[in-house]
C-alpha cells in the first residue's frame, strides 16, 4: 500500500478514520496552549448587583478612561469612568475585537460596563491594571463579540 502524505490526501479528498481523529483530538486536549504572562493583578470574582444580577469589580491603571460605544475604536466615546483602581465594575465579560493603542500598550480585548453617565459600553483592556499588550483580563469571563 502507497504512503499518501498529507498534501497528497488533501489533493486526493482522503478521509481520516474515526480512530485517527480521537487520536489527533485527545492530542489537541492535551497539548499546551501559547505561554501567557501573568495577570497580577485580576479582575476578582462576580458578585450580586440589584439591577445587572452580577458584576465584576476590576482594578483600572489610572481614572478618567474612556467607554466606547462598542468594542471597537472608531465607535466613538460616550463616557468616562472617572475613578482608577478597583471602584469600578464590569459586567462579567469580555471579549476580543479592535485593537487599540496607548503609548507602548496596545490590546484587543475588551470589557462590558456602565459609564459614569450611564451609558452602557465597553472598555479596551490597555487600562486595565496587570496583564500584557494582547491578554485578556484573568479574571473576567470571556464571551464572543
Amino acid at each position: 500500500m502507497k504512503a499518501i502524505t498529507p498534501s497528497g490526501a488533501l489533493r486526493r479528498g482522503v478521509t481520516a478514520s474515526p480512530v485517527a481523529l480521537g487520536v489527533l483530538v485527545a492530542a489537541s486536549l492535551v497539548a499546551p496552549g501559547p505561554a501567557l504572562a501573568v495577570d497580577d493583578k485580576p479582575c476578582a470574582p462576580p458578585v450580586p448587583h440589584p439591577v445587572y444580577e452580577k458584576v465584576q469589580y476590576c482594578p483600572l491603571s489610572r481614572g478618567n478612561v474612556p467607554v466606547y460605544a462598542n468594542h471597537k475604536k472608531e465607535s466613538g466615546i460616550i463616557g468616562y469612568l472617572r475613578k482608577g483602581g478597583s471602584a469600578n465594575w464590569f459586567f462579567g465579560y469580555q471579549c476580543r475585537d479592535g485593537i487599540i493603542r496607548r503609548g507602548g500598550l496596545a490590546n484587543d480585548w475588551w470589557a462590558a460596563t456602565k459609564a459614569d453617565n450611564g451609558k452602557l459600553g465597553w472598555v479596551p483592556e490597555i487600562y486595565f491594571a496587570g496583564g500584557d499588550n494582547f491578554e485578556p483580563d484573568a479574571g473576567l469571563l470571556r464571551t464572543a463579540c
